[in-house]
């Protein structure tokens, strides 16, 4: 099986929207593995309150933000600004 090449090491190659990184998470599987890259998405992604699933577009459980979910006027934008 042919290794992935490295990723270019240049500022703005990665493109992030909704706290994910595709080139991170390429990289990632390619040195872990898709099983322990799903592993830790599912954790990322777990509610702290009820284990629940978070939105990645706005940072909001589907089981127990649904009132908060309602309320924005922005559906898909998270409330704090990323950087």
């Amino acid at each position: 099986m042919e290794q992935c090449p490295s990723p270019p090491n240049r500022p703005g190659f990665a493109i992030v929207l909704y706290y994910l990184n595709m080139i991170d998470s390429l990289v990632f599987i390619r040195d872990h593995g898709i099983e322990a890259f799903l592993k830790k998405e599912e954790e990322k992604w777990r509610c702290p309150d009820c284990s629940g699933t978070i939105c990645c577009h706005n940072g909001i459980c589907f089981d127990c933000g649904i009132d908060r979910l309602k309320a924005k006027k922005e559906m898909y934008r998270w409330e704090d600004k990323q950087t």
